[in-house]
């Protein structure tokens, strides 16, 4: 691709397309890049361990991809993402521990795959606004203690459950299924 002949681009977006195949290397190389939007493509592969290295990096979006694998460790160099969403994808594995270090962190959606294991207490000491793994099997489907008392009303948004709803409400911090039919 000519990606990398673009070293100052900022943003990156290619939502709702028909791009396929795996994430360009050369995105890697855009040390500028603060946002990138690959979301509702049909994506394959690994979630790139390269995206780590992007060190303004504030926004990736990979939602709604046929990405699969585990999801890359973050260091402690990590970029600074505010959000990070993975949701709608094929991923399996645990959420890493590292996601602990990115302290700017305020977004992590990640519901509709197949992550498993143990929410990361982690977590807990980031001021983390919508927290959303509904459909994920974490925690053997129970909500954390350390979720329940996190940060008084920081929280505004707990989407977690272990069975599939059709619709899932989120304003406000209500989440549930909407009633079907009239």
């Amino acid at each position: 691709t000519q990606l990398g002949l673009l070293p100052g681009l900022r943003e990156l977006r290619f939502s709702q397309g028909e791009i396929s195949g795996v994430l360009p290397t050369e995105i890697g190389g855009l040390g500028n890049l603060r946002l990138l939007e690959v979301d509702a493509n049909k994506l394959s592969g690994t979630v790139p361990p390269w995206l780590t290295a992007l060190s303004r990096l504030s926004t990736l979006n990979l939602n709604s991809n046929s990405l699969s694998g585990t999801l890359p460790l973050f260091t402690r160099t990590a970029p600074p993402l505010v959000s990070l969403s993975i949701e709608q994808n094929r991923l399996s594995g645990v959420i890493p521990s590292q996601l602990g270090h990115i302290q700017s962190l305020k977004w992590f959606r990640g519901s509709k795959n197949v992550l498993s294991g143990s929410l990361p207490t982690e977590l807990a000491a980031l001021t983390i606004s919508d927290l959303s793994l509904d459909w994920a099997r974490v925690n053997g489907g129970r909500r954390p203690s350390w979720v329940s008392a996190y940060h008084g009303s920081d929280l505004v948004s707990w989407r977690y459950s272990t069975q599939a709803s059709p619709y899932v409400v989120n304003t406000t911090g209500m989440s549930g299924a909407l009633a079907e039919g009239s």
